[in-house]
């Protein structure tokens, strides 16, 4: 599947975001509903936002782990199905 895509679970009202298919090295939390996999480069593997209602970081995401501007407004629009960023 293309990358990056998204995966629903409505049963815990939670998405995660595939961005790459780099192994995951390691997650770090970001805030209390907000799971980041990160590579061993320190790159964005996927996202994990446990409330389909949180707002994702995407500033963070460029200044801290480097994400593009592209990537951005992929991921963006694919999240354009449960609310307007």
């Amino acid at each position: 599947m293309q990358k990056p895509y998204i995966e629903f679970d409505t049963e815990i009202d939670s998405y995660y975001i595939y961005v790459t298919d780099e192994p995951i090295y390691k997650t770090k939390g970001i805030s209390q509903y907000i799971n980041l996999d990160i590579d061993e480069e320190g790159f964005i593997v996927g996202i994990e936002a446990l409330d389909l209602g949180v707002k994702l970081p995407f500033q963070k995401f460029s200044q801290e782990y480097a994400m593009s501007l592209e990537l951005q407004n992929k991921i963006k629009e694919l999240l354009k199905a449960i609310h307007n960023y």
